[in-house]
């Protein structure tokens, strides 16, 4: 795998909107418009971010009925967010209070 396509992996990681869906689709899988209702969010845009993820394998989609169901990777990208979740929880203490700090 080379640069670009790493960057392109990661880049799925770096928009808000997309990491919300996946902590929300960790619990369970999901449709569209109760992704949308669960972050709040305009049903198109989830939507949109779903395409994307589901063409890269972030996210698999499953037919149920007339909707899809949306899931995360549990074989990569389940493991992945785990682990960036033991890495925030013991290391990201400094960067989120400095972040605080400029009110971001």
């Amino acid at each position: 795998m080379g640069r670009c396509e790493k960057q392109l992996f990661f880049g799925m990681f770096a928009n808000r909107l997309k990491v919300q869906i996946l902590e929300e689709l960790m619990a369970r899988p999901m449709g569209v418009t109760e992704l949308a209702g669960a972050l709040d969010a305009e049903r198109s845009k989830v939507s949109h971010a779903l395409l994307s993820m589901n063409a890269c394998r972030i996210v698999h989609a499953e037919q149920d009925g007339r909707q899809r169901l949306y899931s995360v990777n549990n074989k990569t990208v389940l493991p992945m967010m785990r682990i960036a979740e033991k890495h925030v929880a013991g290391n990201c203490e400094k960067c989120l209070a400095m972040k605080q700090e400029k009110g971001d």
